[in-house]
């Protein structure tokens, strides 16, 4: 009888433990769906803004372009940013055109919508804002000493 038992037990023990490692198994899969639905829940993602950054050449450089999707824009800072985006588009064309030499004149202006946009919306990413301006205002300088510099004749 007690052998019996005992080689039952034997034969049982990989089923019984094959079921213990689906139950861990089951109760893991569980918990991490779980945790990651809770994660999720508190993530900020930029005040539920959707957010789309691309990239410009310009030379060997490559300029961040951040445009928000109008339908994503609400909040405090909702037109800020509208007006941010709008006028880099705007000198976006500007820098396009190579006679244009006054492409970025107002940049202190975009500068303190900049700052203000961070004073409501402090997750807000404003740096790609902060790169595409800087870009814009170097080469505005860099085109305003090209316009000042006398031509030599016959070009």
């Amino acid at each position: 009888m007690k052998k019996s038992l005992l080689i039952c037990g034997l034969l049982l023990l990989p089923a019984l433990s094959m079921a213990q490692a689906n139950l861990v198994h089951g109760v893991s899969a569980l918990t991490n769906a779980a945790l990651r639905k809770k994660n999720t829940a508190h993530r900020p993602a930029s005040h539920g803004k959707k957010e789309v950054v691309k990239h410009f050449r310009a030379g060997n450089k490559s300029i961040p372009q951040k445009r928000t999707p109008a339908a994503y824009l609400d909040g405090p800072a909702a037109s800020t940013i509208s007006g941010v985006e709008g006028f880099l588009d705007a000198t976006y064309k500007a820098y396009k055109n190579p006679q244009e030499s006054n492409i970025c004149a107002n940049s202190a202006l975009v500068t303190s919508m900049i700052n203000s946009i961070e004073a409501a919306e402090p997750k807000w990413n404003t740096a790609p804002y902060k790169a595409e301006l800087a870009f814009y205002e170097q080469e505005h300088k860099r085109r305003q000493q090209a316009v000042a510099q006398p031509q030599p004749n016959g070009q």
